[in-house]
């Protein structure tokens, strides 16, 4: 078993929840409601929109916070049993690049000016 996958049974389910399960319903609920935005336009276009714009804040927030807990109170702690372990800690910890660019574009510090269709269809890449 990889040390990723001892942190998340470690207290199980709650880590599994939050290192797993709400990252994933965030991002997935990012990319459906992105492409229901670009399926329906008209007013229902808003709300998907606004459910996206949502979701983008709490996922960017919630992943640097999970990436500060990791990298500050497991990693220090892993006595690394292959290169196995560093791939799988590492790969989820990079995590946080595509949701602190999410982040930035939701409060508008990148990617300014762009219409919603565009800032979905990045939404969609960054994912």
């Amino acid at each position: 078993m990889t040390h990723y996958m001892e942190l998340l049974s470690l207290h199980e389910p709650w880590f599994l929840i939050l290192f797993m399960l709400v990252p994933m319903v965030l991002a997935e609920t990012i990319l459906a409601a992105g492409a229901f935005s670009l399926l329906y336009k008209d007013s229902r276009s808003e709300k998907w929109d606004s459910l996206s714009h949502v979701c983008g804040l709490i996922l960017g927030v919630f992943f640097i916070v999970a990436t500060v807990y990791i990298v500050t109170s497991y990693v220090p702690t892993i006595q690394w049993r292959g290169p196995i372990d560093y791939i799988s800690i590492w790969a989820y910890v990079l995590g946080v690049i595509p949701a602190v660019l999410i982040l930035l574009q939701e409060l508008g510090i990148i990617f300014k000016g762009l219409d919603a269709t565009a800032k979905i269809k990045k939404h969609i890449v960054l994912m």
